[in-house]
């Protein structure tokens, strides 16, 4: 499957979908549960506005593999699908992953209700 995942990256790159959806789907023929053409696949989607394949195949990305990144992208797709709480809840997951990663923090505070419901504020005592 690193062929066609290498072959379906450059062609999604130079803005080949047709192309590289077409090797995203090869690499799935050759490894079912590869997150990486999930997540190749959900990419080409969302740029079709195909929101809900995009959330399928990221569902299918995340089975595989859990990863801060694809959690972060799924709450992208949720926000551009106005569900605001299933974004907050994924950009969370993606936190508990890794806590350091700055796009999913970004991407929290810049939700309606600003910073996440899981890391409230600290309370200053005088």
């Amino acid at each position: 499957p690193a062929v066609h995942l290498r072959r379906a990256r450059q062609q999604l790159s130079e803005g080949r979908l047709d192309a590289a959806e077409r090797e995203y789907r090869a690499a799935l023929a050759v490894d079912k549960s590869s997150p990486a053409a999930h997540l190749g696949l959900a990419e080409i989607a969302r740029r079709q506005g195909k929101l809900d394949d995009s959330v399928k195949e990221l569902q299918a990305a995340l089975a595989a593999r859990e990863s801060a990144a694809a959690h972060t992208t799924l709450a992208r797709v949720y926000l551009e699908q106005k569900k605001i709480a299933l974004a907050r809840a994924e950009a969370e997951r993606a936190l508990k992953l890794a806590p350091n990663y700055a796009e999913a923090k970004q991407l929290l505070e810049h939700l309606p209700g600003g910073k996440s419901a899981a890391a409230p504020p600290k309370e200053v005592t005088p």
